[in-house]
């Protein structure tokens, strides 16, 4: 009961008072739409009538294609994809040190331990990206849905590499509908992500830590390998699409266990953690 407790009022708090996290992606998903629908309808080359909700999803989700450093070929950050999921971070940075230093040791002795705080948090934090991400997806389907664009997860793969820019080595293979799970890779690596931020601000200040989460996805994006997380939340880099790329399989496992990983090392962390007197 004392965790049912502990979450309800981090749900309150860290959820439902955040306008931002609601209001964001709503934003975000309105100007990302418009964006792609200007782009699509700026396409001479294909019938426009095609592109489906999976197009305009893949232009939100899609990240960038495989970086080939050479002459004239400048490293330019995928802004959009960056944006998507550095958002998400940085509205979340903030919560749990807020509370953590408005708690101090009278309220860790009324719910119960530090251990429940952390799980706490840790659910706060997993619910909160997801809701992000249902809202900046949901909104963009509605206006598909107001658009009168077809709500299916086809794909036209002519469509994307004009959209993406590809060039000679960065052919895509034929694909005309994204599997369902394709969908729910990015959040779960947004969710590991997130997760991991929230440990490092155990360890350093949350400034600090939010940097982590950039660099990350910004070496992610320069640097296709499976060893880069962020890899496997660009669809465009899945050996579904584009041959060579990253196992989306192997990004489930991946994101899975870093968030695991991350929830353990924060655990063991917290309970032995000076909350007192923390800037």
């Amino acid at each position: 009961m004392k965790y049912i407790k502990m979450f309800w009022i981090d749900f309150k708090n860290g959820i439902l008072k955040n306008v931002l996290l609601f209001l964001c992606p709503m934003i975000l998903a309105v100007f990302t739409f418009w964006d792609a629908w200007n782009r699509i309808h700026g396409v001479k080359e294909i019938n426009l009538s095609l592109a489906a909700y999976g197009d305009y999803w893949f232009y939100v989700y899609g990240g960038m294609q495989k970086y080939v450093p050479g002459p004239g070929n400048t490293f330019q950050v995928p802004i959009i994809w960056m944006v998507v999921f550095i958002l998400p971070a940085f509205l979340l940075l903030n919560y749990p040190v807020k509370d953590m230093q408005h708690m101090g040791t009278q309220m860790m002795v009324r719910i119960g331990g530090r251990t429940r705080w952390w799980l706490s948090k840790c659910m706060w934090n997993v619910l909160a990206t997801v809701l992000y991400h249902v809202l900046l997806a949901g909104i963009l389907l509605g206006l598909c849905f107001v658009f009168d664009i077809p709500l299916s997860s086809r794909i036209h793969v002519e469509l994307l590499g004009m959209l993406f820019n590809l060039f000679g080595g960065n052919t895509l293979l034929p694909r005309e509908m994204i599997p369902t799970v394709i969908f729910l890779i990015p959040i779960l690596c947004s969710v590991a992500f997130n997760l991991l931020q929230m440990t490092l601000c155990l360890f350093v200040k949350p400034i600090f830590s939010f940097f982590v989460t950039a660099v990350l996805l910004v070496s992610s994006a320069y640097l296709l390998s499976p060893y880069m997380l962020g890899n496997y939340a660009m669809p465009l880099r899945y050996s579904w699409i584009f041959e060579g790329g990253v196992s989306f399989q192997v990004g489930i496992v991946a994101s899975v266990l870093l968030a695991v990983v991350a929830v353990i090392i924060g655990m063991i962390r917290f309970r032995n953690y000076e909350i007192l007197n923390r800037d």
